[in-house]
């Protein structure tokens, strides 16, 4: 399953205009730890299916959405609900535990996570 890419042309209508939960992985290119953490968003997608949207944008290619949220350490994985910002976490330790938390707790209802 691929992960959504967002950026300056498709953030309002797939991030903030969305009635869905939208789990985005701020990250730089080429950072090492990022084939890991796509393994880790791509199952959190296939558990939760339909009711999130899980997707990455390039703060080197779009850094007007990354400073527009003060996004200045990468990665930052940030979950929007409502065009608002529900929860952040940066740095790859933290993120991966945040993934993790939320693949033990979406395991049956996947809104257990911003309910």
């Amino acid at each position: 399953m691929d992960l959504m890419e967002f950026n300056g042309e498709n953030w309002t209508e797939e991030v903030l205009k969305t009635d869905l939960p939208v789990l985005v992985d701020f990250r730089l290119p080429g950072e090492v730890p990022n084939e890991l953490e796509d393994k880790l968003l791509e199952e959190l997608q296939s558990h939760w299916g339909s009711l999130v949207r899980v997707g990455i944008l390039d703060g080197e290619n779009c850094p007007e959405v990354a400073e527009t949220y003060r996004i200045s350490d990468f990665p930052t994985l940030t979950l929007f609900y409502g065009g608002e910002i529900y929860y952040t976490t940066w740095g790859w330790g933290r993120v991966r535990r945040m993934i993790t938390f939320c693949l033990k707790v979406s395991r049956e209802v996947p809104q257990k996570v911003w309910n």
